[in-house]
């Protein structure tokens, strides 16, 4: 008996019909006539509970699809008579509810998987075991193989009920597939590589001189992954791996037992300023600037990067160990490092070290705002238009937006109400005003006004080309 239980508080919901194309509807009544007639569902017109009818449109008009005879096997299971109107659907041809499990349900699977008995007797008495079965199992030949040990193991599982402390019994099996503990004592080897489309790593260690595999791991690439370059996709085979593997990569947090208390004592109190965040070391330095602590074996490396490679350009020990803790990196040696590994470079050697001479000039840039110069000129004589017969123009150096009036005349008093009406009023005061050497520019009243205003006039020379077009 199926029951469906509901959560508290939830109501019942009626939804209406989906309509369907014609084929559709031809696949729906088929189905209904058949289901109707071996009386798995009945029509009901009063429940409150109406779903719409979900059709699989890749299924639907094909003579043939198979799945362990669904028709005949699945409409087994009865449900309880008060919850049949919970399974109440709707279609152009009535309401109808089931009185077997459908697969609609959200558990319906789970609850006929339950029910599968495959290979079994059943009878009155109970289920147990075909005898035919017994009969093959006897006759199968040892185990010679791990593949064929996981395999009896296998078929054990699927009689599990039948037998009384399994687990025990079959334990000298599954001791056979496990494999040597790693010796903690020892390092661990890492190996790690990437194709197009999957990355692998492999951990062992090494015994003797000979290579211990412990451990296989691989994974796909996902779309995103996929589009890495080369270099991405190797340092991501080098996460993949350090994260797989990281319970056994992680180093041990007690100090060597050969160390003397004196050294012991040193090293906590070192530690003190160190910070352990999986897994990197950190260190407090002075002006409260934390950077990462980096193994020995990474020291060579990093200076290289930094002086000769990608990160460098070789540069002295100075510059070459200033670059590296900008770039958040520490051990104490490091500029006595990089003074070693200068001294050994030989490209160093053969070119010698930069000087100013060497340097290339620079041409120091003029930091210029918007409307914090402005150049000015009059343009005329024009034909009389509204007795105008000139035109004042105002550029912006920085924006090239231009201010222009029709003036009668090109006069000083024109000029400062200009000035007044259309910069100062609208763009501010400006740093610089540049102009001609005309006499409407270049008198007591405009050196009076740009002195109020502490703005610097500036005049043009005559014949300039530089200053042409910028008013």
């Amino acid at each position: 008996m199926y029951l469906i239980l509901l959560e508290e508080g939830f109501k019942p919901t009626r939804e209406a019909q989906r309509r369907l194309n014609p084929p559709m509807m031809e696949v729906v009544k088929k189905d209904l006539l058949k289901l109707l007639s071996v009386g798995i569902i009945y029509p009901i017109s009063d429940s409150q509970w109406v779903s719409p009818v979900q059709m699989l449109e890749r299924l639907a008009g094909h003579p043939y699809y198979f799945f362990l005879d669904g028709y005949s096997g699945y409409n087994q299971i009865v449900i309880a008579l008060e919850d049949q109107e919970k399974t109440t659907f709707t279609c152009s041809f009535g309401t109808f509810a089931f009185r077997r499990m459908p697969f609609g349900l959200c558990n319906a699977p789970a609850t006929f998987q339950r029910c599968i008995v495959l290979g079994h007797v059943i009878s009155i008495k109970g289920i147990y075991v075909d005898k035919v079965k017994l009969d093959l199992i006897r006759s199968l030949p040892p185990p010679a193989s791990v593949n064929e040990v996981r395999s009896f193991l296998g078929h054990d599982e699927f009689y599990r009920r039948f037998i009384k402390d399994l687990s025990k019994i079959t334990t000298p099996l599954c001791n056979l597939l496990q494999k040597d503990p790693p010796n903690w004592e020892l390092p661990f080897e890492l190996m790690c590589d990437v194709s197009d489309y999957v990355v692998g790593a492999v951990l062992g260690q090494r015994v003797e001189n000979l290579a211990h595999v412990i451990y296989y791991a691989s994974c796909i690439l996902n779309d995103a992954q996929l589009n890495y370059s080369t270099t991405e996709k190797e340092l991501l085979a080098v996460i993949f791996a350090l994260e797989k593997f990281r319970s056994y990569l992680i180093g041990t947090k007690e100090l060597p037992c050969d160390l003397t208390q004196a050294q012991q004592n040193k090293i906590k109190h070192d530690a003190r300023h160190c910070i352990w965040d999986e897994p990197y070391l950190w260190k407090h330095c002075t002006y409260k600037i934390i950077r990462r602590c980096v193994p020995e074996s990474e020291f060579h490396s990093i200076i290289a990067f930094y002086h000769a490679y990608g990160g460098g350009g070789h540069f002295g020990p100075k510059r070459t160990s200033c670059k590296i803790f900008d770039n958040g990196f520490y051990w104490p040696t490091i500029f006595k490092d990089s003074y070693a590994y200068c001294k050994a470079c030989d490209q160093c050697q053969l070119v010698g070290s930069i000087t100013a001479k060497d340097q290339m000039p620079q041409t120091p840039i003029l930091i210029l705002e918007i409307f914090y110069v402005w150049g000015m000129d009059f343009m005329g004589l024009f034909p009389s238009s509204f007795g105008n017969e000139y035109y004042l123009l105002a550029l912006d150096e920085m924006s090239k937006w231009v201010e222009a009036i029709a003036t009668k005349t090109d006069n000083s008093k024109t000029v400062v109400d200009f000035i007044h009406s259309n910069v100062f009023v609208c763009f501010g005061i400006p740093k610089a005003i540049l102009s001609d050497q005309g006499t409407h520019f270049c008198n007591k009243s405009i050196e009076a006004l740009f002195r109020r205003y502490s703005v610097t006039h500036k005049v043009k020379a005559a014949y300039h080309p530089q200053a042409n077009g910028q008013a």
